[in-house]
């Protein structure tokens, strides 16, 4: 999937006739499109300080699926721009690949995987690269059906 600020370069390409030629995100390929990476001593150390960005990162997920212009009004100051037609249309390819509550699929690592050249790559075990468990103690213990009964 290309980046968000490549994605802002589309618009500026389209506005002077250039011609697509391919788009990466069509082809539907599972990829960590919003992964958050930290270090496992950091989780270990301090889980409730992880658990608490967690938190406010699905409250963000949330702004952005039921308030929009929120979330476009972020969206335009970090892209430094004030055009309305790159602010909806970026707004509008990205918001789908914020989910609800963001689990780490294996296929997304196995799909960076299968791209890297490193020799382990085709042998390594996707689940050594991601961990979702604060995430889902964050799902099981009732928060984010809570923040979304809101």
């Amino acid at each position: 999937m290309p980046s968000l600020r490549s994605r802002t370069s589309a618009i500026f390409a389209a506005r002077f006739l250039f011609k697509k030629l391919v788009d990466i995100a069509s082809f539907k390929y599972p990829y960590p499109h919003n992964a958050i990476a930290t270090r496992k001593s950091l989780i270990r150390q301090n889980p409730e300080m992880v658990k608490g960005f967690l938190k406010a990162y699905l409250a963000s997920i949330k702004i952005i699926h039921e308030q929009p212009e929120i979330a476009k009004k972020a969206l335009a100051d970090f892209l430094s721009s004030k055009d309305p037609e790159m602010i909806d249309d970026s707004y509008d390819s990205l918001k789908d690949l914020f989910l609800k509550i963001p689990y780490m699929p294996d296929e997304a690592i196995r799909t960076v995987l299968s791209l890297s050249d490193n020799p382990k790559a085709a042998t390594a075990n996707p689940k050594d690269f991601y961990d979702n468990s604060l995430l889902k103690e964050l799902d099981e213990s009732g928060f984010v059906k809570e923040l979304y009964s809101h």
